[in-house]
């Protein structure tokens, strides 16, 4: 279907390939829970990060119309970057805890 020279209808995205250079950071304390010998109680925190990759899609039209003598295509590129904050609570024991 053609609107304002815009073809909207079934297609097949195919998306490229794109690099990023990833990082993280983290650390985390532990408190001893002194009525139970080797638990503690854990708190940590992470972060997660990537430098911006662009990736390459390709849409192709999967009816057989020609617009223009060709069939409709269009190649864009898109970027993206992730980032993640992490925040763990946990409880640890540690076996063999020394009497």
């Amino acid at each position: 279907m053609l609107d304002n020279n815009i073809y909207r209808g079934p297609a097949v995205i195919r998306y490229g390939n794109g690099d990023a250079f990833a990082y993280q950071a983290f650390g985390g304390v532990s408190w001893p829970i002194p009525q139970v010998r080797g638990r503690a109680v854990t708190l940590e925190y992470r972060y997660f990060a990537t430098t911006r990759a662009d990736v390459s899609a390709t849409a192709t039209s999967l009816t057989p119309v020609v617009i223009n003598g060709s069939i409709p295509s269009k190649t864009a590129r898109h970027g993206f970057e992730a980032r993640d904050n992490i925040l763990l609570v946990g409880l640890r024991y540690k076996f063999n805890w020394p009497y």
